[in-house]
C-alpha cells in the first residue's frame, strides 16, 4: 500500500504542472495493522510519507498532506467507526485515497462522492482468490475431510465460510472443525509457518498474499491450496468528484505507464516483484464485488467472525484511527 502511494505522489509532482491547479494535494492512505502495529505505532509509514511530501513540495512549490487510516477489518461494517470515518473525509476533503474494494461500495452507499480511478496488478490479476491451504501431505480428498482438522485465523473467519459455502457447508466453523485457534495476525505467511510447524492444520489465505509471500520460506512449498473462491479486485485507488478533472487525468496517464517510464526506473524492482502494474477499473469490474457483499451481510457470516474475534481477542483495540501527518 505504501509502495502504491509513493508511485501515486510521482506521478502527482509531474501532475503539479496541471494549469489551474493550485493549493494542497491531499491523500488518504489506509493500512491495516498487523500485530507489531496493532497498538498503533506508525513510525515507519510517518517516516517515509512525510519524507515523500517534503520531497514533492521542493519540487512543485505545491503542499502535499497525507493521512494514514488504521483500518480494522470491522471499520465499515459497524455503524460508529463508519461514521467517523465519513465525517472525517469530508472535513480533511482529500483529492485521492486507497480504499479496499469491499469497502468502496459502503462508503457510496453513505454518500461519499468517489469513483475508481485504478488499481494494480498482482501476479497480473487485479482480483484475487479466497483459498484454503493446508500441507501437501494432509489428505483431504474431499471437503468432509477438512472436519477432522484445526483452523487457524481471525478476520478470514467469514471468507472461510464462504469458500466453505460452495462446497456445500453451511454451517458455522465452531462446528465443522476440529478447533479453532484464534490468531490475531493471520497474514498468508504466518499462519503458513504456523501449518508447517504443525500448530494447525488449515488456514485461509489471499491469492496475491501468496504469490507476495510463497517464497519468503523454502518450507512453504510444503503448503497448497484445498478450495478456492473469487473475492475481491486489488487495492483501489478513487478520486472525489470534486477533484480538478485535468489533476485526475495526468495522475491516471502517468500511472498507467508508470512501469515503463524511465522517471520509475527506480522503482522498477516493485513492478518486477509483485509481476504488475496499474490498470484502469471501472465500475463494470466492481459489480461482482457488490454481489458478493450483500452475500456476505445477508448470510450473517460477520457476525458469527464477530464473536469468534471478540470472544479471543485481548483487550480494547480502537477500530479507527487517524495518524495525522503533513
Amino acid at each position: 500500500m505504501v509502495f502504491a502511494a509513493v508511485v501515486l505522489c510521482l506521478a502527482l509532482t509531474a501532475a503539479g504542472a496541471v494549469p489551474g491547479h493550485e493549493g494542497e494535494v491531499r491523500l488518504v492512505i489506509p493500512r491495516q495493522p498487523r500485530v507489531s502495529e496493532a497498538a498503533g505505532d506508525t513510525t515507519h509509514t510517518d517516516m517515509l510519507l512525510k519524507k515523500i511530501c517534503d520531497v514533492l513540495h521542493r519540487k512543485t512549490g505545491l503542499s502535499y498532506a497525507y493521512r494514514v487510516v488504521w483500518r480494522f477489518p470491522e471499520v465499515y461494517h459497524l455503524d460508529e467507526p463508519s461514521a467517523k470515518y465519513m465525517k472525517f473525509v469530508k472535513s480533511f476533503d482529500p483529492h485521492f485515497m486507497f480504499v479496499l474494494d469491499e469497502d468502496y461500495h459502503k462508503l457510496r452507499s453513505n454518500g461519499l462522492d468517489i469513483l475508481p480511478l485504478c488499481t494494480f496488478t498482482i501476479d497480473k490479476k487485479k482480483r484475487y482468490d479466497y483459498c484454503l491451504y493446508a500441507k501437501k501431505t494432509e489428505k483431504v480428498d474431499s471437503i468432509d475431510r477438512l472436519r477432522n482438522l484445526t483452523w487457524g485465523g481471525s478476520y478470514m473467519y467469514w471468507p472461510t465460510r464462504y469458500v466453505l459455502s460452495g462446497n456445500g457447508v453451511d454451517e458455522p466453523l465452531e462446528s465443522f472443525f476440529k478447533k479453532l485457534v484464534y490468531y490475531a495476525d493471520d497474514e498468508w505467511d504466518y499462519l503458513a509457518k504456523e501449518v508447517v510447524e504443525g500448530r494447525v492444520d488449515i488456514f485461509t489465505g489471499l491469492t496475491q498474499s501468496e504469490y507476495l509471500r510463497r517464497q519468503s520460506d523454502p518450507r512453504f512449498g510444503e503448503i497448497r491450496r484445498v478450495a478456492c473462491a473469487p473475492g475481491f479486485v486489488n487495492t483501489l485507488l478513487v478520486t472525489r468528484t470534486t477533484t480538478d478533472p485535468e489533476l485526475i487525468a495526468t495522475a491516471r496517464e502517468i500511472l498507467l505507464r508508470a512501469h515503463k517510464d524511465e522517471d520509475f526506473r527506480d522503482f522498477r524492482f516493485f513492478f518486477y516483484a509483485i509481476k504488475g502494474n496499474f490498470v484502469p477499473v471501472t465500475e463494470k469490474d466492481l459489480e461482482p464485488s457488490k454481489a458478493l457483499i450483500a452475500k456476505v451481510e445477508k448470510s450473517g457470516w460477520l457476525d458469527e467472525q464477530y464473536r469468534f474475534i471478540n470472544k479471543n481477542r485481548a483487550g480494547k483495540i480502537e477500530l479507527f484511527s487517524l495518524k495525522s501527518e503533513k
